[in-house]
C-alpha cells in the first residue's frame, strides 16, 4: 500500500515537472493586435518572443478571439499554444514556420494532414 502511494506521488511529481516545461507565459506585449467588435485578433509577433509561444486569452481586458492571416508566417516559433477562446485562424497563419514542431489548441495536439493543421481525434 505504501509502495503504491509512493509510486503515485512520484508519478505526479514527474507529470507536473514535464507539464511545467511547456507552460511559458508570454507577456501579452509579445503580440501585435488588431481590435475588432468581438475582441482582439493577433496580427503578428514583436521581436524577442519565446520559441515556445502561448497566445494570451486576453489583451487590455478584452478576449483574444482570433489569429490573423500570416500572423506567425516565417517566424522561428517551435511550439504554439492556442487557448480555446480563439475562434478563427487566418490563411497562412503558420506558413513558412520551418522550426514549428507542434501546435496545441486548448491543450490538444493538432495534427498536420495534407498540409493543414487539424484537431486530432482518437477513434
Amino acid at each position: 500500500m505504501k509502495t503504491d502511494t509512493l509510486l503515485v506521488a512520484v508519478s505526479l511529481v514527474c507529470i507536473i515537472a514535464l507539464a511545467s516545461s511547456f507552460v511559458i507565459l508570454n507577456d501579452d506585449s509579445d503580440c501585435e493586435y488588431q481590435y475588432t467588435d468581438e475582441g482582439y485578433v493577433v496580427t503578428g509577433l514583436k521581436s524577442g518572443y519565446d520559441k515556445t509561444f502561448v497566445i494570451p486569452e486576453e489583451h487590455d481586458n478584452l478576449t483574444v478571439v482570433g489569429i490573423a492571416d500570416r500572423a506567425f508566417m516565417g517566424s522561428d516559433v517551435e511550439y504554439i499554444f492556442i487557448p480555446k477562446n480563439i475562434k478563427t485562424i487566418g490563411t497562412d497563419a503558420f506558413s513558412d514556420c520551418k522550426n514549428l514542431k507542434a501546435i496545441y489548441y486548448d491543450n490538444t495536439l493538432l495534427l498536420k494532414v495534407n498540409g493543414e493543421y487539424v484537431k486530432g481525434f482518437d477513434s
